[in-house]
């Protein structure tokens, strides 16, 4: 065994030996391409994101042409069915990339390599198109998620938006007459001067919308909840507000004559100026309600609860209040001609009419001249 081991030993020294070699100069070549090989990988990495950036962008702007393709030849078609609808809201969508997402270096290599600087983000950003002034009459769009949509001025006369979400929407100037909006969420949508004569709005949600000059004529708003809605010179003749929610919203100056307000909840709501003659305002809540030199000639105001409101200088002649509650409701200067007031509650009531009522309470006597001054 110990010949047998030296003989082994004495072979292998050698081949240690030329292993060791070996393996310092194969170390020296490495430590000779590292730095190169650490620049070629980063480079190749670079170029990989770089052509998945513009892979991302060329599919976005080939789904962006379809979808335009979509609408624009559903314009004159209202039954171009889901796919109408899909790429509305793609279009609609908006996209900013998070910054981790982003680097300086992207566009360094996207201008060297291709001439454009834009190229930040590993995902590329995309805006939210406009279909302002576009035309789609009698669209089918029921249930449509269109957030913050710009739709001003559009022609969207007849559609069907039933239970669309259109929460900030831009609907300035649109022509919605006839729309069917129920159960659409309209909240804080902007519809200024927007046409909606004959829309049916029932259960639609329009809290903190702006919908001054709006055109409402014949609307249908029943359970509609219109808290906080700005309604400022708006039209809403003959349009029917049953058991709609109008508490804190702001009237003042809109013409709803002839309406139908019945067992709507009008809390705190500014009516100063507005016109509600001949409205039915049958179980209205107008407590704390602000309806100086508000116009209510032949309105029925009966059963009506009115505690707190201000009547100041406000034309009721011919108005039908019985059984309304006019706990501490301030008449000052109130026009109350041939108006109709028995049985009405009307606990501490302050009155100082210019022209008497028709069947004079005594307690209307009680506070006369003692009234605080009017809200010009």
């Amino acid at each position: 065994m110990g010949v047998l081991g030296h003989v082994i030993r004495e072979l292998w020294r050698p081949l240690w030996a030329a292993s060791m070699r070996t393996a310092r100069s194969l170390h020296r070549g490495v430590k000779a391409i590292e730095p190169w090989g650490i620049g070629l990988a980063v480079l190749g990495f670079g170029l990989s994101a770089l052509a998945l950036v513009i892979d991302l962008e060329d599919r976005q702007a080939e789904r962006t042409f379809r979808a335009w393709e979509v609408v624009l030849s559903s314009q004159n078609n209202p039954n171009g069915g889901n796919s109408m609808k899909l790429a509305l809201e793609y279009l609609n969508r908006e996209y900013t990339p998070p910054r981790w997402l982003c680097g300086e270096w992207i566009g360094v290599m996207s201008t060297k390599l291709t001439g454009n600087r834009s190229r930040t983000c590993f995902i590329p950003k995309k805006d939210r198109a406009s279909f302002k002034e576009a035309s789609f009459p009698n669209v089918h769009l029921m249930g449509a998620n269109l957030p913050n949509a710009d739709l001003k001025g559009t022609d969207l006369t007849g559609a069907d938006l039933t239970h669309a979400n259109l929460m900030g929407a831009n609907l300035k100037n649109a022509d919605l007459t006839h729309a069917n909006l129920s159960n659409a969420k309209l909240g804080d949508a902007d519809l200024r001067g927007a046409d909606l004569p004959n829309a049916k709005l029932w259960y639609a949600k329009l809290v903190n919308a702006k919908l001054m000059n709006a055109k409402l004529a014949n609307a249908d708003l029943a359970h509609a909840d219109l808290s906080n809605v700005y309604l400022w010179n708006a039209d809403l003749k003959n349009a029917d507000l049953t058991n709609a929610n109008l508490s804190n919203a702001h009237l003042g100056d809109a013409d709803l004559e002839g309406a139908n307000l019945k067992n709507a909840n009008l809390r705190n709501a500014y009516l100063r100026h507005t016109n509600l003659g001949d409205a039915n305002l049958n179980n209205t809540d107008l407590s704390n309600a602000n309806l100086g030199s508000a116009f209510l000639r032949d309105a029925n105001l009966s059963n009506a609860i009115l505690t707190n409101a201000d009547l100041s200088f406000a034309y009721l002649t011919n108005a039908n209040l019985k059984r309304a509650n006019l706990t501490r409701t301030n008449l000052t200067k109130a026009n109350l001609a041939e108006t109709s007031i028995t049985q009405a509650a009307l606990d501490v009531a302050c009155v100082e009419t210019m022209y008497p009522p028709r069947n004079l309470p005594k307690e209307l006597t009680w506070h006369i001249n003692r009234c605080p001054p009017p809200i010009e």
